[in-house]
């Protein structure tokens, strides 16, 4: 069982945006909180998109947070905000250091520190299994694996290196990839032949991410195929699920079409001038298929480093929407009679994305501005005279349409038919006798003796439509 204190990063799930690395926050950083949370977190800033602040209840939303961990398939993404945000995670000083099963059996180390900036509502004890499966090591890599020896090559010709030595490496092919480098790239590179790396070191080291930056370099197209091989031959030691999550990703990336070179360099929106295409990765080359972006990035334990290179083919990553993509799409609806600048549309839906939090008051937003008879609050929000808040403020019947109340209108005649069904389930009805008020023949009635034995009996008749009642011989 899991408990959260103040400083633990976490994975934090919001509906419609999945999975988001996040900070616990302290009563200190909070300062007030919301009634019926007990748990507050920080999410990490992303490209554009700023920290936030989300509150949870440890009872209900239980399922919805675990620790934060490099190597899940939650790290597995092509959303560049989403990668920014766990780089941002990644390396935090000030945080605690991981709590996942994987980086306790690994003995994982992040500098412990104190609390950031300020955020949500209080740390609570949250009971959670955070249970994470790490790949068994074969014998040749446990027979040479230890941490601070001498680089030594086992039965299978696979070397490793000590951590000091894959730091260096790390930031001498980091620095040389800045400068574009080719010849000390590759000089760097040849010095990793035959090496392998533990997934505790691709987490600690970052070698994987610097590897998977030389992807993210037109002028170091030739050493491509050499940087995705190593990245390939690393992946291995990825859990199970997250080599499941990257084949997922890839196979969602080949049916996406090219997108020529003069659709990247105009963009229609300041929303699309975010998402920009991938450099070209021959898909000729025989690594080409065999890691996708992000599994470059999680190889190296921080999601994000390489995913910029590793695309297969001339082919533009699948990129999930986040709420503000949302946002910003059904704010510039082309169906709108009156039209707002872009920068008004872009202010408008970042306030959006910041104060409304609640996970349910986002897919309702949604959901009515996607509502051509609930247009009204698009102009009420680009025009100004509805802040986020006025917005949520507002009572349901001013949201509900004239489509909606003859619908309710057509539940309630149902209903109240059910009703009267019901009631007259254990009834006697016949159509023997005819009313004298309305003329229609659907009527109950019983039967009486008031006289005596031998005289015939009386009927107590009463109309079911207009509820008339007479009695006959």
């Amino acid at each position: 069982m899991a408990t959260y204190v103040p400083g633990d990063r976490v994975w934090v799930y919001i509906e419609g945006d999945g999975w988001w690395p996040a900070r616990v926050l302290s009563d200190e950083e909070m300062g007030t909180r919301t009634p019926g949370f007990d748990l507050a977190v920080q999410f990490y800033a992303g490209v554009e998109q700023p920290a936030t602040l989300y509150e949870l209840n440890s009872h209900a939303d239980a399922a919805n947070i675990c620790f934060f961990e490099t190597s899940s398939e939650k790290a597995v993404t092509g959303n560049p905000e989403l990668e920014a945000s766990i780089r941002c995670a990644c390396a935090d000083a000030e945080a605690n250091p991981l709590k996942s099963a994987s980086a306790i059996v690994g003995g994982a180390r992040v500098a412990a520190g104190g609390s950031g900036a300020a955020g949500s509502a209080g740390a609570a004890a949250v009971n959670r299994a955070a249970v994470k499966r790490v790949r068994d090591m074969g014998d040749d890599d446990t027979g040479t694996y230890g941490g601070g020896a001498a680089a030594s090559r086992s039965a299978s010709g696979y070397h490793h290196l000590r951590s000091d030595e894959l730091h260096e490496l790390s930031s001498k092919i980091s620095s040389a990839v800045a400068a574009a480098d080719l010849t000390a790239v590759r000089a760097a590179l040849c010095q990793l032949d035959g090496v392998d790396v533990y997934l505790t070191e691709l987490e600690d080291t970052k070698i994987g991410v610097a590897v998977g930056s030389v992807l993210s370099q037109p002028a170091l197209k030739p050493l491509w195929p050499l940087a995705r091989a190593m990245i390939s031959f690393w992946a291995r030691h990825l859990p199970a699920e997250t080599l499941a999550a990257i084949r997922s990703v890839q196979q969602r990336q080949l049916p996406v079409p090219a997108i020529s070179a003069a659709a990247a360099a105009e963009p229609s929106s300041p929303h699309n001038k975010r998402q920009q295409p991938l450099p070209a990765v021959p898909s000729r080359s025989p690594f080409a298929s065999s890691v996708s972006p992000s599994a470059a990035t999680a190889a190296g334990g921080a999601v994000g480093g390489a995913a910029a290179g590793a695309c297969s083919g001339d082919v533009a990553p699948t990129q999930r929407k986040t709420f503000y993509d949302n946002v910003y799409q059904l704010l510039d609806s082309p169906l709108s009679t009156t039209r707002y600048d872009d920068t008004v549309i872009d202010e408008v839906a970042r306030k959006l994305a910041t104060e409304i939090t609640d996970r349910d008051e986002r897919q309702m937003l949604l959901l009515r501005l996607r509502e051509e008879e609930l247009s009204f609050i698009r102009d009420h929000l680009l025009s100004g005279e509805w802040t986020p808040k006025k917005y949520l403020d507002q009572p349901n019947e001013v949201f509900t349409t004239k489509s909606e109340k003859a619908r309710q209108e057509q539940r309630i005649q149902e209903k109240m038919k059910a009703i009267e069904a019901a009631d007259n389930a254990m009834l006697n009805i016949t159509s023997l006798f005819k009313c004298g008020r309305c003329g229609k023949r659907h009527c109950t009635f019983y039967e009486q003796q008031t006289r005596s034995a031998d005289e015939p009996t009386t009927k107590y008749i009463t109309c079911l439509d207009c509820k008339n009642t007479w009695t006959q011989e």
